[in-house]
C-alpha cells in the first residue's frame, strides 16, 4: 500500500497524524511524507503499488501534495496510471470527479472510497475525526473487507460517533454542536465508486 501524507499547514498537520494509524495497521506500507509528496515521487511510485491511502487536501479532479501541488488527478486516470488500484482518500471533494464511476470503467480503476463535499472537522474532536476518516480502511486491512462493507462500516461509524457526542459523554464536550454538525456532513459526503466486492488482496 501506498500511504500519501503531505504536512505544511494546520489542516495536514491533523491528517498526516491520522495516517499513522494506517502506517502502524499494515506491514510493507510505502509512506511518502511531507516535503517528499510532490508529483515526480508520487508518479514513481503508483506503478508498483494496487492501493493508495491519501490523507490532505483535495479538490474535485486532483489530490494535492507539498504546498497544493497536484500529485493525482483526473489526468493520472484517464491515462491508466490508477489502474487495478484500490484509493481511500481523506480529502475535499475529490470523489466527485476524479472517483466518479465512468473514470473507474474506463480505466480499470477499481474502487474509489472517498468525500464528494469538503472534508470537515474541529481540532478541538481531532482525535475522532481521524479515528471515523481512517475507520473503513482499517477494516479492509484488519478484516480483509470489500469496499462496500468498508463504506457500510465507515457510516455506522460516523453515526455511532454522532450519538456519543448528541447523547453519550461526549455530550459534555464544549464544543459538541460544531463536532456533531461535521461528523454529519461527512458522513453524508462519503461515498464509493466502482466494484463495492473489490478487497485489498
Amino acid at each position: 500500500m501506498l500511504v500519501i501524507r503531505p504536512n505544511y499547514d494546520k489542516a495536514t498537520s491533523f491528517t498526516h497524524s491520522w495516517a499513522q494509524l494506517i502506517v502502524d495497521a499494515l506491514a510493507g506500507v510505502e509512506d511518502i511524507a511531507d516535503t517528499n509528496v510532490v508529483p515526480g515521487v508520487i508518479r514513481s511510485a503508483l506503478p508498483s503499488q494496487t492501493s493508495i491511502a491519501f490523507f490532505g487536501h483535495g479538490t474535485a479532479i486532483a489530490l494535492l501534495g507539498h504546498h497544493g501541488a497536484p500529485v493525482i488527478s483526473v489526468v493520472n486516470a484517464i491515462a491508466g496510471h490508477l489502474r487495478g488500484k484500490v484509493i481511500l482518500a481523506v480529502a475535499c471533494n475529490s470523489a466527485q470527479f476524479l472517483g466518479l464511476g465512468w473514470i473507474g470503467a474506463r480505466t480499470g480503476t477499481r474502487a474509489y472510497i472517498g468525500y464528494t463535499r469538503r472534508f470537515r472537522f474541529l481540532a478541538g474532536g481531532a482525535s475522532t475525526f481521524g479515528e471515523v476518516a481512517t475507520a473503513p480502511l482499517l477494516r479492509m486491512i484488519v478484516r480483509g473487507a470489500t469496499a462496500g462493507d468498508a463504506l457500510e462500516f465507515g457510516h455506522n461509524i460516523y453515526r455511532e460517533a454522532i450519538q456519543y457526542y448528541v447523547g453519550g459523554q461526549g455530550r459534555f464536550h464544549p464544543s459538541r454542536p460544531g463536532i456533531v454538525a461535521r461528523l454529519g456532513w461527512n458522513l453524508n459526503s462519503l461515498v464509493l465508486r466502482g466494484d463495492r466486492r473489490v478487497t485489498l488482496s
